[in-house]
């Protein structure tokens, strides 16, 4: 389901899986509540403020993907918790655009931002880790 609100730029996606089969579905994995490609226009480069502590992380370069998940978090175990080092949400940044990230998944959630040679840049975040299937009339919804 998507919500998009007609006051702010806003869109809010939530999730919803339902097995109606009387079987269990296939393994459902690698489940993107986001995937956008940015455009910018101009030479100047997509900035990307994400916190992690008291830190930003730089801006992307051309060619580059940077994976926000757990290879370059802190050594602590996050034993599944969404925020234990990081917030879940990012700021990406263009000349005179920005847009605001928040994956609100109640797990361990990882994002994906991959520079084209060109001038766009794709997003993708969502579950990580994710790989199960549903019972037959089973529910699952997630924002």
């Amino acid at each position: 389901m998507e919500l998009e609100y007609r006051d702010y730029p806003t869109v809010e996606r939530t999730l919803h899986f339902k097995n109606t089969r009387d079987r269990p579905t296939s393994i459902l994995e690698n489940i993107q509540a986001v995937d956008v490609r940015l455009e910018r226009n101009g030479e100047k480069e997509f900035v990307l403020h994400h916190s992690k502590a008291t830190q930003f992380r730089p801006p992307t370069a051309s060619g580059m993907t940077l994976r926000l998940s757990e290879e370059w978090r802190s050594a602590l175990p996050r034993r599944g918790r969404p925020t234990n080092s990081d917030l879940c949400s990012s700021n990406v940044e263009w000349p005179g655009q920005g847009m605001i990230i928040a994956v609100d998944w109640p797990s361990q959630w990882a994002a994906q931002l991959t520079r084209d040679e060109g001038s766009g840049l794709r997003v993708r975040a969502g579950q990580e880790l994710t790989h199960f299937k549903f019972l037959p009339e089973r529910e699952f919804t997630r924002p």
